[in-house]
């Protein structure tokens, strides 16, 4: 163990630029700065430090963890607050009020040892071994909170699943809770992105770069040591088999992934609390990531679902802007960390879309009705089924569902898109995971895009692949040619739809599913697809 005892003056503290929100009062001063190793049981060396508040002799305080691959690359290291992530917002805001704020990196970043994992297991292990020991700390209370923005959100996702008893509450804000399915969704692998993260992005933090950026102070051994890291082979092959939309082709990707998988093992032995922030117009880290899991939470929980991308709900600009995010953060940890009886608010606050206002539920997504609306072979949507069809999909070019194509009658000029009208006859809250049925007979393998208009404006996007058509992990098999019922979840919504408005449902594919015969010559195979009777749009109402 290797302490250093630092001092940073309270002006420090307060230096920040992100322009967050403030939990107000606290009656603590700022105490020492503890910049420590914590040795891992495989012998790993990990680097936090502890922002203290002035404690009396013997007194003892609730701790606040954050862990990311950040720190030392893209913002300061452990031992500065950190003005662009969420350091600096936990040390101005919570030590004063009693709490140890500690940072720290997660292994192969920063002044960690080990190599750069990417939210493997043994990652996950090193921070659940540093909650158990913080809890022991002699100015420790024992009880432990986890939280992070974006990949350390991803943490305090994974660190629950491990369901430590000292491990009481976990705040993710636009965090990953299975990386798997944040990469390949429905069958389809998000191609620049996945290769993006993978072999530009976080597998070079163990270089000590963030793919342009060659700094921070990592050591010699430890650039080094990285490129002898099996998780590094193992996670750019799996960046290439998720490029091509597939994450079960062999045991070794299918294992990787499966040890990213968070959501189930939390459902299933995690006995703390959860407070999920999450952005609906975040599409960096997908909406789908959080619903509908959070309803499927049986733990002590609250939702807070705002009309923002991949940002914190209190920064500067941000649509739906949450002032109160620093009270209301406050409020959690004095429940669930200090054991007080406060009011920690609604369970679930989501914000709509059409309004901006922000609507209460007891849980999320909970819609009070569903309704099915039927693809007719009129391209509407009807309220009973329809006669049999068929309406030929085709598409030669890559594309996804963007919302400047809505009201556009291509994408491209080699895209053939289905589009299926209902004028509203009610006002409602469209809230929560529409569903789509589509029934097809391709001849190729091929990939289907979705998207639902109201007005003219994108409200919704999804996608799905032939080999995956009831989604979830792993291929089904199809026979080409044959129909197969392909099952789509769209992103998660929460948005005002007033009667009279035009709804409209996009289709089309990527990849060549096309009939030279029907729609001219193309250089791909020759293929074709028809959306035949028997799809339904479902529609969750409140």
């Amino acid at each position: 163990m290797v302490t250093l005892l630092m001092i940073i003056p309270t002006t420090a503290m307060s230096s920040h630029t992100r322009g967050w929100s403030t939990a107000g009062g606290g009656t603590y001063a700022h105490g020492p700065v503890l910049t420590e190793n914590f040795t891992a049981s495989d012998g790993t060396t990990i680097s936090y430090a502890v922002f203290l508040p002035a404690l009396a002799p013997g007194e003892r305080v609730p701790v606040i963890l954050t862990a990311g691959p950040y720190f030392e690359i893209s913002e300061p290291p452990v031992n500065v607050p950190s003005p662009y992530r969420l350091s600096g917002f936990l040390i101005d805001n919570f030590v004063p009020h009693g709490y140890a704020v500690v940072a720290a990196s997660v292994r192969g970043t920063g002044w960690s040892g080990g190599c750069m994992e990417m939210g493997s297991l043994r990652e996950v292990q090193d921070i659940d071994e540093l909650v158990s020991y913080l809890a022991g700390q002699s100015w420790s209370s024992g009880s432990v909170g986890i939280t992070g923005k974006s990949y350390d959100g991803a943490v305090a996702f994974a660190v629950a699943s491990l369901a430590n008893p000292a491990l009481k509450t976990a705040m993710p804000i636009a965090g990953l809770s299975d990386w798997a399915d944040a990469f390949v969704h429905n069958g389809v692998g998000e191609e620049t992105r996945v290769v993006t993260h993978y072999g530009v992005q976080y597998y070079p933090y163990g270089f000590g770069m963030d793919g342009t950026y060659m700094g921070g102070s990592r050591s010699t051994e430890h650039r080094a040591g990285n490129l002898a890291c099996p998780e590094l082979v193992q996670g750019t092959g799996a960046s290439v088999l998720g490029a091509l939309g597939d994450d079960s082709a062999a045991p070794y990707f299918s294992d990787y992934y499966a040890e990213r998988r968070y959501r189930d093992n939390i459902l299933a032995h995690y006995e703390g609390s959860m407070f999920i922030v999450h952005g609906l117009q975040d599409f960096n880290v997908d909406p789908h990531q959080i619903a509908p899991f959070f309803a499927q939470l049986h733990q002590d929980k609250k939702l807070l679902l705002g009309q923002w991308r991949h940002e914190y709900p209190d920064q500067v600009g941000v649509a739906t802007k949450r002032n109160d995010f620093g009270a209301m953060s406050l409020a959690w940890f004095d429940k669930y960390l200090k054991g007080e009886d406060t009011n920690t608010g609604p369970v679930a606050q989501v914000a709509d879309a059409r309004t901006r206002q922000w609507h209460t539920y007891a849980d999320w997504p909970a819609p009070e009705a569903v309704r099915t609306l039927y693809l007719d072979g009129g391209n509407r949507l009807a309220d009973a089924p329809p006669a049999p069809f068929q309406k030929v999909v085709a598409n030669t070019a890559d594309g996804m569902p963007y919302p400047d194509v809505c009201g556009s009658p291509t994408i491209y000029d080699t895209t053939v898109r289905q589009r299926f009208k209902w004028t509203t006859d009610e006002t409602f809250v469209l809230s929560g995971v529409p569903e789509v049925d589509l029934v097809f007979d391709p001849a190729t393998y091929g990939n289907l895009n979705l998207l639902l208009c109201a007005d003219g404006q994108a409200v919704t996007h999804g996608w799905g692949a032939m080999h995956h058509a009831q989604g979830g992990y792993g291929t089904q098999v199809y026979v080409p040619g044959l129909p197969v019922t392909l099952h789509t979840s769209l992103e998660p919504v929460e948005r005002t739809v007033y009667a009279g408005q035009k709804l409209d449902l996009y289709v089309w594919t990527n990849g060549c599913m096309c009939d030279d015969a029907e729609l001219g010559s193309w250089d791909y195979d020759p293929g074709r697809a028809h959306i035949l009777a028997g799809g339904a749009l479902r529609l969750p109402m409140n």
